[in-house]
């Protein structure tokens, strides 16, 4: 990571972390689909947060359906509001942009498209570690409020079907993981 970097990094997350502290967002709607409840008080609580964040902080709430939910300080971060049941965390754009620290031109694409482009020559591999360019993930519990992690997507490091992303045993569903696994493997080879 460049020294440079790493204040301003070490600095945002903790920021992030004592916001979330301060949001009191109630997460009772009348949907009984928790995605549908997840969705409706997405924006309430990235607006809550933007507000708590020290002001010259830069924060850019994405549109629907982007491939972050919120950009803080250059970090893409996906909110998660969960029970801790069942959570989709794959993005394969999340996903290049880890490795890489560049933001693919094509959003949306398959498998095959995901690998031909991270292993084209072209494609930029980072070399080393630099967390300001990783995709972030915010969990919140809808039952209590609280903030249960914010880690970026190369420190879970084990893996779990179906399982929410979580600070005190890492775990992502297999599918993730093993693509994160297979990442590594290109960019090393490279």
């Amino acid at each position: 990571m460049s020294v440079a970097l790493k204040p301003i990094y070490e600095e945002t997350i903790m920021a992030i972390k004592a916001a979330c502290e301060s949001i009191n967002v109630s997460f009772t709607t009348a949907a009984t689909d928790g995605r549908i409840s997840s969705a409706m008080k997405e924006s309430e609580y990235l607006t809550t947060l933007k507000t708590a964040l020290p002001a010259h902080f830069t924060i850019e709430i994405a549109k629907d359906r982007h491939w972050y939910d919120v950009r803080i300080n250059d970090i893409p971060i996906n909110l998660k509001l969960t029970t801790g049941g069942t959570d989709n965390a794959f993005n394969k754009v999340a996903l290049i942009y880890t490795i890489t620290g560049v933001e693919p031109a094509k959003r949306n694409m398959n498998f095959n498209e995901l690998w031909a482009h991270l292993k084209h020559k072209a494609t930029p591999k980072k070399r080393t570690r630099d967390r300001q360019t990783e995709y972030h993930y915010l969990v919140v519990d809808k039952s209590t409020g609280r903030t249960l992690s914010n880690p970026s997507l190369t420190s879970t490091p084990t893996s779990r079907t179906h399982a929410m992303i979580c600070k005190s045993t890492g775990p992502m569903s297999s599918a993730t993981w093993t693509i994160t696994a297979r990442m590594r493997d290109i960019k090393q080879k490279s």
